[in-house]
C-alpha cells in the first residue's frame, strides 16, 4: 500500500511537472484578487529553514492545471454532502459566505511583532503632539454571529482586540468601541455576502465612533449622496468559495458638500477630481472603485472646504479603509491615505513634513495580524 502511495505522489508530482511546461504560470488571480505563488528558487538555506517546502506546497496549490474548475467542483460535492464550511469559508444563512480564521492567525509572531510596533507608533504620536486613533476591524464571522451555521465555532477576535486595548492603551485604542458599535447594527447590511470587506455603511458607523472620539461634528447620512452603483457585485470569498448566490451591491457615499482632489503617488499626472473610479465597475474587483484601489500614497485635499480646520490626516491602512477615507475626509485641510505594502519612505518624516496632526491606523483585524509591512514602516520611529 505505501509503495502504491508513493507511486501516485509521483506520478502526480511527474504529470503536473509536465502540465507546468505546458501551461504558463500565473502571476494574478483577478477572481481572488491577490498574486498567485510561482514556483520557488531553490537554495540550502530555504531548504534548512522549511521556506523552500512551504513555498513549493504553495504553488502546486496556485499553479495546479485548471485550478478553477478543481475549486469549483470540490466546493460544489463538498456542499453536496452537507458542508457547512468549505475551504475555510463558512456557508452562513441569508447568502452569506464568511471566512473562518484559527486562532494561529492571531497569536503568531508576526501579530505579536505588529502589536508592538503599534504600541511604539503610539507613544511616539504622544510624544510629539499627534491625536492617534486605532481601529482594527473585527471580520464578519465576529460580528455577524447569527448568520453562522450551526456548530460553527470560529476564533474569538475579541481576545485579539483586547490584547491591542491593553498593550497599547485607551484612548488611543478604539478597537473594542467599533467593535461595539457594530454588533449594535449586525442586523444591516455591514459586510459583503461574497467579500471579505465591510461595505460602506459599516465604515459609516465606524466612522460616528471615530469622529465623536476626537470631538468632531459629525457629518449625518442625509449629507452625503448615497447611491448605489452596483448590484452585480462578487467579492474575494466567493473566488475561494464559488457557489451559486445572490450578488452584493456596492453604495457610494459622496459627501454633498466637499469636493476633493486626491493625488497618487505624488504623481500630479494622476490627479483625479472624484473618491470613487467607476470604471473598477466593469472589472472583477468591484470594490477597487473605492480611491481607486490600493496605492502606496494617496493625498486628498478638498476643493471647497466648508470650514477653516487646519487638522491634516494621515491613514495608515490595509483596504478597508478605501471606503472610510471619502467619509472622513471632509473634516480636514489635507488626508493622506499610506498602504504599508506599497510605501517605502520614511514615515516618521513624512508625518513631521506634511504638519500631520490626526493619524488613524485603520485595518481588518486579519490583515493587520498577517501584514508583514506595517512593521517595516513603523520601524523608522524605533
Amino acid at each position: 500500500m505505501k509503495r502504491i502511495t508513493v507511486c501516485c505522489f509521483l506520478f502526480l508530482l511527474g504529470s503536473f511537472t509536465i502540465f507546468s511546461l505546458v501551461f504558463p504560470e500565473t502571476f494574478f488571480s483577478e477572481k481572488e484578487n491577490r498574486f498567485l505563488q510561482t514556483r520557488p528558487n531553490f537554495s540550502t538555506h530555504k531548504l534548512m529553514n522549511g521556506t523552500f517546502g512551504q513555498e513549493y506546497e504553495s504553488y502546486l496549490s496556485d499553479q495546479f492545471p485548471f485550478r478553477d474548475t478543481w475549486i469549483s467542483f470540490h466546493a460544489q460535492m463538498e456542499r453536496t454532502i452537507g458542508k457547512t464550511k468549505i475551504n475555510n469559508v463558512y456557508v452562513g444563512k441569508d447568502n452569506y459566505f464568511m471566512e473562518s480564521f484559527d486562532s494561529l492567525t492571531f497569536s503568531s509572531a508576526q501579530a505579536q511583532k505588529n502589536i508592538d510596533s503599534l504600541a511604539c507608533l503610539n507613544t511616539y504620536l504622544q510624544t510629539v503632539g499627534v491625536n492617534s486613533r486605532i481601529m482594527i476591524i473585527p471580520t464578519a464571522s465576529e460580528i455577524l454571529t447569527e448568520k453562522l451555521p450551526p456548530f460553527a465555532h470560529p476564533y474569538s477576535q475579541d481576545s485579539f482586540l483586547n490584547q491591542i486595548e491593553q498593550q497599547v492603551g485607551y484612548p488611543s485604542s478604539l478597537c473594542m468601541a467599533v467593535s461595539h458599535t457594530l454588533s449594535d447594527h449586525a442586523n444591516e447590511e455591514i459586510y459583503y455576502r461574497t467579500d471579505h470587506h465591510w461595505t460602506s455603511l459599516g465604515a459609516f458607523y465606524a466612522y460616528e465612533t471615530w469622529a465623536n472620539s476626537l470631538g468632531i461634528i459629525l457629518y449625518k447620512k442625509e449629507n452625503f449622496d448615497i447611491q448605489t452603483v452596483s448590484s452585480n457585485f462578487y467579492g474575494t470569498i466567493n473566488a475561494k468559495l464559488p457557489l451559486a448566490t445572490i450578488p452584493d451591491s456596492i453604495h457610494t457615499y459622496t459627501n454633498r458638500f466637499v469636493s476633493f482632489t486626491a493625488i497618487y503617488n505624488k504623481n500630479p499626472d494622476t490627479t483625479r477630481t472624484s473618491l470613487f473610479d467607476l470604471t473598477a465597475l466593469s472589472k472583477r474587483d468591484q470594490y477597487s472603485l473605492y480611491l481607486g484601489g490600493n496605492y502606496g500614497l494617496i493625498e486628498i485635499t478638498p476643493t471647497n472646504p466648508v470650514s477653516s480646520s487646519t487638522r491634516r490626516l494621515l491613514i495608515i491602512k490595509d483596504s478597508y479603509a478605501n471606503c472610510f477615507a471619502p467619509i472622513a475626509a471632509g473634516h480636514f485641510a489635507y488626508t493622506a491615505v499610506i498602504d504599508p505594502r506599497f510605501y517605502s519612505d520614511n514615515i516618521k518624516d513624512f508625518i513631521t513634513k506634511n504638519k500631520i496632526t490626526d493619524l488613524l491606523v485603520l485595518y481588518s483585524a486579519s490583515g493587520f495580524a498577517q501584514d508583514r509591512y506595517f512593521s517595516m514602516l513603523v520601524s523608522s520611529i524605533h
